[in-house]
């Protein structure tokens, strides 16, 4: 049996409430929208520098709409994640800015702080959050099995929090990708919700921005 059987429905129905549901992964189409840098596009290289702040250290993940890289704030002495959005059309760099606004607002112990976001012309959108240390439940599910009933629980019960807290703002946020793979568990056992890749602010169209 799939161990990831015992908890990504559980998560599916018990939080989300929507059983089976399923979402495009894809940005919303326009005539121009385009990659900044082109079809054939890269992860930034280790080292690189941006905004005279953030140094790339390593890429975290990467896909076709954009990557996130584990870098360090030279200003604070601090790691930090840095997600990249390839998408730079000055309508996607607009909207990028109004909801990067929304997401640094939020503060929560079960979300990551956004603390910088910027764009660079013609290569990208970045939105600047916590680095959170861990693994997420994908990983630790693969290496141990099934999770006991109580740690289920908690899990559940930590995201349940996360999403009420993002329901009940006044432009309500909806996470809309719910897995194993988007929850870190920190060294101390806390719960995380990351990466705000399909996310919708309040009745807006899916945003550009991917904490």
């Amino acid at each position: 049996m799939d161990p990831t059987a015992s908890v990504s429905p559980l998560i599916e129905r018990s939080i989300l409430g929507l059983p089976g549901a399923r979402c495009s992964r894809q940005p919303p189409r326009s005539p121009d929208l385009r990659p900044a840098r082109g079809e054939n596009i890269m992860a930034l290289e280790k080292g690189i520098l941006l905004r005279n702040r953030y140094r790339i250290e390593d890429t975290i993940a990467a896909g076709g709409m954009g990557a996130v890289y584990k870098a360090l704030d030279e200003t604070l002495r601090i790691q930090v994640a840095v997600k990249e959005n390839f998408f730079s059309t000055e309508e996607y760099s607009r909207q990028f800015r109004r909801e990067a606004t929304i997401l640094a607002s939020l503060r929560h112990p079960n979300l990551p702080r956004v603390t910088d976001h910027f764009v660079i012309q013609g290569q990208g959108q970045y939105l600047v959050m916590d680095f959170i240390a861990g693994t997420d439940l994908r990983e630790i599910i693969a290496r141990d099995g099934a999770l006991s009933e109580a740690e289920i629980i908690r899990i559940g019960a930590a995201i349940c929090e996360a999403l009420a807290y993002l329901h009940g703002r006044s432009l309500a946020i909806v996470h809309r990708d719910i897995k194993p793979g988007n929850l870190k568990i920190t060294p101390t056992g806390a719960v995380v919700l990351v990466d705000f890749g399909l996310a919708k602010i309040a009745q807006g169209e899916t945003t550009t921005t991917g904490a």
